[in-house]
């Protein structure tokens, strides 16, 4: 969005599991945010007293993948509970994962409303600062990186930036990491394979 919305300000840009066409893929949020009516997203709202609680959208995440968050991890960790590095790694992600903050309510409505169910971004219908943002408006080298088991922004969503931008194909690199969502950020294999080219791809920029 910044970079629709101020292109000469941004010399390249990386999209790393970003939502960019929510109409393409198909994933647990797409299916979330068609199937259930606008009203239930509000409720969750008012229940917070105007904010999103980090609590609900945890709880929503975690019920994507019941047997994985309730039970699978658990077991994991039974059979290395005598390894303390292992356990270690699993109580600071704990800590992290279960670390939540509260989202403004009207930007997260304006979020679900705007962006996953009405895709006005990819359409150039969407409007920030005063201003509709044309994603042809970008002409800067672009890096898109998506995750393979990406159920929460699926890769064509990702890859699909590559349609509405104006930089030349020539121009736009494409790279899926072998991962979840969080897995592109943190986890192993896109930490040691990825970021470190995405970081030389930037350099080329300096």
């Amino acid at each position: 969005m910044y970079a629709a919305r101020f292109p000469d300000k941004v010399r390249r840009l990386v999209l790393a599991g970003a939502p960019i066409d929510t109409d393409a893929g198909e994933g647990a949020i797409k299916e979330s945010t068609r199937r259930l009516p606008m009203s239930f997203y509000e409720q969750l709202v008012a229940l917070g007293g105007g904010l999103l609680k980090g609590a609900f959208m945890l709880q929503g995440f975690k019920n994507m993948h019941p047997e994985r968050q309730y039970v699978g991890k658990f077991a994991e960790l039974y059979a290395h509970v005598d390894d303390p590095t292992y356990v270690a790694r699993f109580e600071a992600f704990e800590r992290w994962y279960e670390s939540t903050i509260d989202l403004p309510g009207a930007w997260y409505l304006q979020a679900v409303r705007e962006l996953f169910r009405e895709n006005r971004l990819a359409k150039g219908e969407f409007v920030a600062l005063g201003k509709r943002l044309d994603l042809r408006a970008i002409r800067c080298p672009l890096y898109l990186l998506a995750g393979s088991r990406d159920d929460i922004t699926p890769p064509e969503q990702v890859f699909n930036a590559a349609r509405f931008v104006g930089t030349p194909p020539a121009e736009i690199e494409q790279a899926l990491a072998d991962g979840g969502h969080i897995g592109l950020y943190m986890g192993h294999a896109a930490l040691a394979q990825h970021w470190p080219r995405i970081a030389r791809w930037l350099a080329k920029g300096e």
